[in-house]
């Protein structure tokens, strides 16, 4: 008889214990089951750059709801990838703003990488870098499909603009730059916008650091971005004796969806921006479905002398991209792991 006398015990101190837990959650946390909810697939709902080696590597796309942060040394093409995104974002029926804070943006170039002018907002000739700031949570808080600050270097802060030249300030733009960040946050969760913050490079003269540059602005951009990529200009593209354009290598420095320190090459080409078909002949060649041999290319039994004459067949074949996309989907390829070297990124 002692045997169910014991069971009833137990059976009461459960009751017991569950019947504490629960006064501990209804006191505890009271009003938290509206803030609760599943974590989401980032991927689920990626936007899907017009660049298959950048979808590639990001596996499938740029999550939205995120921040971007995009920076590199000059003339690497980091206002051209912005702006370009905002064009193919236009294309697919989305909402898109431009803050030139380094008002640097000409029309008609802009133009020319496809952005419609008439229906994109741009924002120019701020009082200063809070107020900027201000404009691009706004603007989060809208619902616009993809923001972009072009670039964060270039925010001055009221009190800089205030003082006299000369004035030395410690972590001014840090300071300016990290509460923004908090609330910029707050207002991409229940909007789903792409923040893409542009960003230039400095000399780190500290004497322990590990590369030679670091990003203005503090660290905050670099924890709270969840995509970092670095733009680096590598080799002039050239047609014959003439320079087209450059070979830009992005590399991936920081990604929360997918694996880091990975790189690709993008071909930008002078006056209509980084090109998508070069990409993805390129993306054709690194998988060897095309073949080069010299100056002469193969695919598919055919034949031509340069890339240019490939990438002017490939534009008046759609076919030929299509298939090769196509092919490029099922080879299974590891992640190109990026060396480590001075000149590929910043203290991160």
């Amino acid at each position: 008889m002692a045997k169910p006398k014991k069971n009833a015990d137990s059976k009461k101190d459960q009751e017991v214990l569950n019947d504490s837990l629960n006064a501990v959650q209804r006191a505890v946390f009271a009003g938290l089951s509206q803030y609760q909810s599943q974590a989401p697939d980032r991927m689920s709902n990626a936007y899907r750059t017009p660049f298959y080696s950048l979808n590639r590597i990001m596996k499938g796309g740029i999550p939205r709801g995120q921040i971007v942060h995009l920076y590199g040394h000059e003339n690497s093409g980091k206002s051209t990838l912005a702006l370009q995104f905002l064009a193919d974002v236009q294309k697919q029926n989305g909402s898109t703003a431009y803050v030139d804070v380094e008002n640097s943006v000409d029309i008609n170039y802009t133009k020319a990488l496809g952005v419609n002018t008439d229906t994109w907002a741009y924002y120019r000739d701020f009082p200063c870098g809070e107020v900027a700031l201000d404009a691009v949570e706004k603007l989060a808080r809208a619902g616009i499909s993809l923001v972009a600050l072009d670039s964060v270097a270039m925010l001055c802060a009221r009190e800089q603009l205030e003082a006299d030249n000369g004035t030395r300030f410690v972590g001014l733009d840090a300071r300016m730059i990290t509460p923004a960040l908090k609330k910029l946050m707050q207002a991409i969760i229940h909007s789903d916008t792409i923040l893409l913050f542009v960003n230039q490079l400095r000399a780190d003269i500290r004497p322990m650091s590990k590369t030679p540059y670091t990003t203005p602005g503090g660290n905050a951009l670099k924890f709270d971005a969840n995509i970092g990529w670095f733009l680096q200009r590598t080799e002039w593209i050239k047609d014959g004796e003439e320079t087209i354009g450059q070979n830009v290598k992005v590399k991936v420095m920081k990604s929360k969806v997918s694996a880091p320190q990975q790189e690709v090459l993008l071909p930008l080409l002078f006056g209509t921006g980084f090109d998508r078909t070069l990409d993805l002949l390129y993306c054709g060649m690194n998988a060897e479905l095309i073949k080069k041999d010299g100056a002469s290319y193969s695919y598919n039994g055919e034949k031509w002398r340069g890339i240019k004459a490939l990438r002017k067949y490939a534009l008046t074949n759609p076919d030929l991209l299509s298939t090769l996309e196509n092919q490029l989907d099922g080879v299974v390829e590891e992640p190109a792991i990026a060396e480590e070297t001075k000149e590929s990124g910043t203290n991160e």
